[in-house]
């Protein structure tokens, strides 16, 4: 009788079945819930990206415009130098235009130092925003490729638990009929289905858990 000498292979084949079931639906599920969640962030986060982009390429010619206005003040406020030198001695008009350009040109400057900084800082927080999109796009790849493994392990523990299961249940309905059964099919079927138990079910179910460890590893070596 098979199951007799393979002791507790029915129910074994039964709870590979079941976790064969599992870990499709795991793969399945879970992991497209996460992908759609992290591809909204990502979305979100290259909007705010190039909205980031247009703001510096806006500031950036703002700041263009103010260094252009500068140079074309001191090229005023020089050509009141130029006349109060030729006419040798100082005009309260010419005073008075200076000091108003200068003033304006002060403005103008520190619009600049503000547009400058507002610059740096919005590069500062584009550079973040790409980190984390590569964080995000990493992220995925991870969940893509750990759904593919699921899916290939619980495949294989479906197709091999409802095969095994099915073949034990046949071979314990012969053996209690009394109707005869082949030996040599018996010894055959017997060594593959040690096989699968052996090697396949254990490299399988020992590569998903170094597969986890060496994810949970990776992440928390990650830098936040």
């Amino acid at each position: 009788m098979l199951p007799n000498i393979l002791p507790g292979s029915d129910n074994f084949f039964k709870y590979l079945l079941t976790a064969g079931l599992i870990l499709l639906f795991f793969a399945i599920v879970y992991p497209l819930q996460q992908e759609q969640k992290l591809k909204f962030e990502r979305i979100t986060l290259k909007i705010e990206e190039e909205k980031l982009s247009n703001d510096t390429a806006h500031l950036r010619i703002k700041m263009s415009e103010i260094k252009s206005l500068q140079i074309t003040i001191q090229k005023q406020i020089d050509v009141l130098k130029k006349l109060e030198e030729e006419k040798g001695e100082k005009s309260l008009e010419i005073q008075n235009s200076k000091i108003e350009l200068l003033k304006y040109f002060n403005e103008k400057k520190e619009d600049g130092l503000k547009y400058a900084n507002e610059i740096e800082i919005s590069n500062l927080k584009l550079k973040e925003e790409k980190q984390k999109i590569e964080e995000l796009k990493n992220q995925i790849f991870s969940y893509v490729f750990f759904k593919c493994i699921f899916i290939i392990v619980g495949i294989l523990f479906c197709l091999g638990g409802f095969r095994f299961w099915l073949g034990t249940t046949y071979a314990d309905e012969l053996t209690k009929s009394g109707q005869p059964f082949d030996s040599n099919y018996k010894t055959s079927y017997v060594r593959y289905m040690n096989y699968f138990r052996k090697y396949i079910f254990w490299t399988s179910l020992t590569l998903i858990l170094l597969l986890i460890l060496v994810w949970k590893i990776a992440n928390w070596l990650t830098p936040l």
